[in-house]
C-alpha cells in the first residue's frame, strides 16, 4: 500500500548520496572528537608502529600496521587519527546510510556515545575491523569470494575479525571460492617475516620457521609467556559477570532505547533480522570470556556487542514511525552530550615523567600506559627524551627490547630468562633478577624500576 514502511524502504535503499552525505558528516566528526595527544592502552604502540614502521604485537594483525604506516606517510603525525575516523565514518555510512534523515541523525548521534568513540575512534584495531563488520552486515557479503575476502581481511586486522564469517557465511554452492577469499584476505601476514628480515624497529621476532610463525600469529605466544595465559580457553565466572556487566555500560544512558526499539520491532515482524546481531553478541561474549579474558569489562572488549547494538538502532531508525524515531536519536543525542570525554590524552602526565629522569636513565616501568605513552613521546614524531631507555616490568618482549637498543645503542639487554632462573621462578622474582641483571650489565646507566608508587633505584 502506497505509504506504508515497507513502500518506502526500497526507494530509501537506494539513496547513495544521502550515505555518501553522511559519510563526510561522520568522517568530520571523527575527527573532531577523534584522539588528540597520547593515547592510553594500545594506542601509543599505534603511533609507535605508524612512525615507524613494523608490525603490531601478537597476532601481528598487518593489515592495520601497513594501514597506520601508510596513514602516517601521507599525513604525519595526524594520519592514524584520520585513519580511525574513516573507519567509524565507514560504520557509519554502510549501517545508517540508506536509512534516511532519522537514520542519518541517529548514526551520528550513536558514533559519539562514550563508548562508541571509545571503541571506534581511539587508536586501536577496532574502528577499521569494525569498518569490515560493517560492510559484512550490510550485505556487502555474497557467500562466496567477497565474504570470504571480508572475513580473511578481518583476521588481518584482528583475531576477532574472523568472526565475519558468523555474519556473513559461505554458501554451499561458494565454499571453494570463499576459502580462496579467506585466503587472500590474510596475505597480508605475509609482511611479518618481510618486515622481521627487513630489520624493521617495531617487530615482535623473526618468524624463522613455520613453527615459530605459527607461535606469532596465534595466542600461544601469549600462553608461553604468562601474558594472558593464565585465564585463555577456560571459563571463569568472575570474567562472565565482568563482561555483562559491561553490556549493561554499553546500553546507557543512550543506546538503550533504539537498541530495544529495534529488537523488539524485528522479533514481531522479522525475526530473522535478530540473527546477525544475536551472534554479534554471542560471538563478543565467548571471545571475551575464552580468548581475552584479562581485557573483559574494559574499552578493549564490547565492540562486536556495539556493532549489534547499531544494527538494532539502524532497524529502529526505519521501521518507526518518523517522529518516534527523531525521538530516539535525540536521546542518544542526549545520552552523547551528557558523556565525558572517553579518550584520555596522557601528554602531560608522559612529558612530566620523561622530564624528571636523568639522561642517563633506564627505566623498568610497571604501566603499561605509561610505557607505551613513553614510546610515542620519544620516538612518534615527538622526540621527547630520546634518550631515555624505556623498557617493560611485566613484558620481557623482544621488541621492547630492540627498541630501546636501536635508539640507545649502549645499552645491554643480553640477560635472558634462563639466566634468571628459567620459566619456574614466580614471575615477579624473574622479573626482579632480570632488572638486577640489566643493572649489573649497564653500569653507564642509571637503572630504575617506575612502579604505582614511585620511581625506584635497581639493586645492581
Amino acid at each position: 500500500m502506497p505509504g506504508t514502511r515497507r513502500d518506502r524502504r526500497a526507494p530509501a535503499d537506494r539513496r547513495t548520496p544521502g550515505a555518501f552525505l553522511l559519510f563526510t558528516a561522520a568522517l568530520l566528526a571523527g575527527v573532531l572528537f577523534g584522539q588528540r595527544g597520547i593515547p592510553v592502552e594500545d594506542g601509543g604502540e599505534m603511533l609507535a608502529v605508524a612512525s615507524l614502521g613494523g608490525t603490531c604485537h601478537p597476532p601481528g594483525m598487518p593489515l592495520l600496521a601497513l594501514l597506520l604506516r601508510t596513514s602516517w606517510v601521507l599525513l604525519g603525525s595526524a594520519g592514524p587519527s584520520t585513519l580511525m575516523a574513516l573507519a567509524s565514518a565507514t560504520i557509519v555510512a554502510f549501517l545508517f546510510g540508506k536509512r534516511g534523515l532519522t537514520g542519518a541523525v541517529t548514526g551520528l548521534a550513536f558514533m559519539l556515545l562514550p563508548a562508541a568513540r571509545e571503541r571506534f575512534l581511539c587508536l586501536d584495531a577496532y574502528p577499521v575491523a569494525g569498518a569490515l563488520f560493517a560492510v559484512a552486515l550490510s550485505g556487502g557479503g555474497d557467500g562466496g569470494l567477497r565474504s570470504g575476502l571480508l572475513a580473511g581481511l578481518g583476521a588481518s586486522v584482528h583475531p576477532a575479525g574472523l568472526l565475519i564469517a558468523a555474519v556473513a557465511p559461505p554458501k554451499r554452492r561458494g565454499a571453494s571460492l570463499y576459502a580462496g577469499g579467506v585466503l587472500l584476505g590474510l596475505s597480508p601476514y605475509l609482511a611479518l617475516p618481510v618486515c622481521s628480515a627487513a630489520g624493521c624497529v617495531v617487530d615482535w621476532g623473526s618468524p624463522g620457521g613455520l613453527e615459530a610463525f605459527i607461535r606469532q600469529v596465534t595466542a600461544t605466544g601469549y600462553r608461553a609467556a604468562d601474558v594472558y595465559g593464565a585465564g585463555m580457553g577456560r571459563f571463569d565466572a568472575e570474567v562472565l559477570m565482568r563482561h555483562l556487566g559491561l553490556l549493561g555500560r554499553l546500553l546507557l544512558p543512550g543506546a538503550i532505547l533504539p537498541a530495544a526499539a529495534g529488537a523488539a520491532l524485528l522479533a514481531r515482524r522479522m525475526p530473522r533480522g535478530l540473527a546477525a546481531p544475536s551472534i554479534l553478541v554471542a560471538s563478543d561474549l565467548l571471545f571475551s570470556v575464552l580468548v581475552n579474558p584479562m581485557a573483559s569489562g574494559t574499552s578493549q572488549t564490547g565492540w562486536l556487542s556495539l556493532l549489534a547494538f547499531m544494527v538494532l538502532a539502524s532497524e529502529a531508525s526505519f521501521l518507526l514511525p518518523r517522529p518516534a524515531a527523531l525521538a530516539i536519536a535525540a536521546a542518544v543525542a542526549a545520552g552523547a552530550l551528557a558523556g565525558g570525554d572517553p579518550l584520555p590524552d596522557q601528554e602531560g602526565p608522559v612529558e612530566e615523567f620523561l622530564a624528571g629522569l636523568p639522561s642517563d636513565a633506564c627505566v623498568f616501568i610497571e604501566s603499561n600506559d605509561l610505557l607505551y605513552g613513553c614510546w610515542a613521546a620519544q620516538h612518534a614524531g615527538r622526540d621527547a627524551r630520546p634518550d631515555v631507555a624505556c623498557l617493560s616490568t611485566e613484558n620481557f618482549s623482544a621488541w621492547f627490547e630492540k627498541m630501546a637498543r636501536h635508539h640507545s645503542p649502549d645499552l645491554d639487554t643480553s640477560a635472558g630468562v634462563i639466566e634468571a632462573g628459567g620459566y619456574g621462578v614466580p614471575r615477579d622474582t624473574l622479573a626482579m633478577r632480570l632488572i638486577a641483571l640489566t643493572a649489573a650489565r649497564n653500569p653507564q646507566r642509571t637503572v630504575m624500576v617506575a612502579r604505582q608508587a614511585g620511581l625506584h633505584m635497581a639493586s645492581r
